[in-house]
């Protein structure tokens, strides 16, 4: 049985997701699920199918937990944490690593 590409990975990714409204405490599924497909599918070098992830708090240290699947089945889980918020802007950065 081969490995998944994901299952290898083993460094956290950094990524930075726009609230979509002034004023919004809260990262929607929509946007963290699309942000952190495009930056494991990055890192990775490879398509996923899907990843599906939870509503979260835009708060620094707000952690949270995905579902990656891949074109093949597998899925991966992914854990992830706000590293920092920027009411300025509007921005939410975070780092997200797959779990085995």
């Amino acid at each position: 049985m081969n490995p998944s590409r994901l299952a290898l990975i083993g460094t956290a990714l950094l990524a930075t997701v726009v609230l979509a409204a002034c004023g919004e405490s809260t990262v929607s599924s929509d946007e963290l699920s699309t942000q952190v497909k495009s930056s494991l599918e990055q890192s990775v070098g490879a398509p996923l199918e899907s990843v599906d992830c939870p509503e979260v708090k835009a708060e620094t240290g707000e952690t949270f937990s995905c579902e990656a699947t891949e074109p093949n089945g597998n899925t991966v889980n992914i854990e992830g944490e706000i590293t920092e918020t920027d009411s300025d802007s509007g921005s939410v950065n975070f780092n997200v690593q797959v779990v085995p």
